[in-house]
């Protein structure tokens, strides 16, 4: 269930039946060692050479002086499962475990004092990268934080809700957690909330238009997201396109999205500048989407059908000669209708009639209005009319 080495040689691993293995010669090889125990076992941890401890299910703590020869079973004060235990220095120690354990130890595990932290979870991993600063990490994205060596734990947003198995930190500041279904977080500024901490940044191709999702797990001071766009061919040149106001400051996780409408055929880049209440800004990761070129008129029958009373109708434009005019990032084209009609030639619906660029496009007709027959559709673009038949049966 989890490795420890001490030095380039020296490591033990731990797991299930209460199994100990050491190794001297960098894991060549592996020998036992006696628990006295055949609970499983979760986590291991060493001081140095000589002390350390291992904490395992049913609130099982073991402790070893003399490099895990003999392992002393101490009293947790708990029946709760333990995952994790690491210790500051040779008296301070925290162990963590499911359903909200956090033991805290200030005598070199003589005794564990059962904490009542003020968020709930159930925890996997504890790590203090330096005497005062700790985290734990646990289900649901849980991250807990202490500035005091472990006497208070504060909740920090992870922009996950997935189970957070472990944690490690290079120096004060730079620190990984790694989690289920892929999941890597970092920090570079040793888990303190950045201004603006965006977790999600898409974009969603929708016939002809771009829709633009992010999100934000904290936001400090935040005035405004400007919107930045560049093309396959002008990928140097950034062009801002709009904008959205942001949240100022909050802890709660606020969601934005901004449609680009009526794109011309090309591929696309998209970021976002965060731009703070001082003036301060950030750019965020780009995200990449494309619009196909389309090479022919299409109108395709309508589904279902027949229908009541709603029905969808698909249709495409395709790309217009080159001397049709342009503006740079959007395509003005010929005027496009599509009506409905009845059986008699009678117009009963307009569903389009307006200018639109090349493009994939889904309009929905309701005819909630009109009794059971047979109607007809029919678009019109430039040169192009098609007439297709469906029939509305109540």
């Amino acid at each position: 269930m989890d490795v420890f080495f001490i030095d380039e040689n020296i490591g033990y691993t731990v797991g299930e039946s209460g199994y100990i293995l050491k190794t001297t010669n960098g894991g060549s090889n592996w020998f036992i060692q006696s628990s006295g125990t055949t609970v499983i076992l979760h986590d291991v941890y060493f001081i140095d050479s000589s002390t350390g401890y291992i904490v395992g299910s049913f609130g099982t703590i073991l402790k070893t002086t003399n490099g895990g020869n003999n392992w002393i079973s101490q009293a947790s004060g708990t029946t709760k499962h333990l995952w994790g235990v690491h210790f500051i220095n040779s008296l301070i120690g925290t162990a963590v475990g499911f359903t909200s354990a956090i033991l805290r130890n200030t005598n070199g595990g003589l005794n564990w004092i059962i904490q009542t932290p003020t968020n709930s979870g159930s925890f996997t991993k504890v790590y203090f990268n330096d005497e005062n600063t700790g985290t734990i990490v646990g289900l649901e994205g849980i991250i807990l934080k202490t500035t005091d060596s472990g006497i208070n734990w504060i909740l920090q947003l992870s922009g996950t809700e997935n189970f957070l198995n472990d944690i490690s930190y290079i120096n004060s500041s730079i620190g990984t957690v790694v989690g289920d279904a892929g999941t890597i977080l970092k920090t570079t500024t040793g888990g303190n909330p950045i201004p603006v901490e965006l977790f999600s940044f898409k974009a969603i191709r929708n016939a002809n238009d771009i829709i633009l999702n992010w999100s934000t797990a904290t936001e400090t001071n935040n005035s405004v997201f400007e919107i930045l766009r560049s093309t396959q061919n002008d990928n140097d040149e950034w062009q801002k396109i709009g904008f959205v106001t942001g949240h100022g400051t909050t802890t709660e996780t606020q969601h934005y999205s901004f449609t680009d409408n009526d794109v011309s055929p090309d591929k696309y880049q998209y970021k976002l500048k965060q731009i703070d209440y001082n003036g301060t800004f950030e750019y965020s990761q780009i995200v990449e989407v494309e619009i196909p070129i389309v090479n022919k008129f299409s109108l395709s029958q309508n589904y279902p059908n027949p229908f009541n009373p709603v029905t969808k109708i698909k249709f495409t434009i395709p790309t217009p000669p080159i001397s049709s005019p342009f503006v740079k990032g959007k395509a003005k084209e010929g005027f496009v209708t599509l009506k409905v009609y009845d059986i008699l030639g009678r117009e009963v619906a307009t569903l389009v009639n307006e200018e639109k660029p090349a493009g994939e496009y889904e309009v929905e007709f309701d005819g909630s209005a009109l009794p059971s027959g047979i109607y007809f559709y029919q678009l019109r673009a430039r040169q192009y009319s098609e007439t297709k038949k469906m029939i509305l049966l109540r």
